[in-house]
């Protein structure tokens, strides 16, 4: 049973916990997978993150 069936099956019965819970580690499985994506586009391309940020620099006149 994954997450989503458990996650209406705890809806259904009304169990906050458990629905709760399963947000909880959906929430979690997405900011881990986001971050881990983070990672590997930084190791895979590291020319695209420079020193200083743009928003930093000085205006062009």
């Amino acid at each position: 049973m994954g997450l989503g069936t458990y996650l209406l099956a705890a809806n259904a019965q009304m169990n906050s916990v458990g629905v709760y819970g399963a947000m909880l580690l959906i929430t979690l499985i997405g900011i881990g997978s986001f971050a881990m994506l983070l990672l590997l586009e930084y190791g895979a391309m590291p020319w695209r993150h420079r020193a200083t940020s743009p928003w930093r620099r000085a205006p062009h006149l």
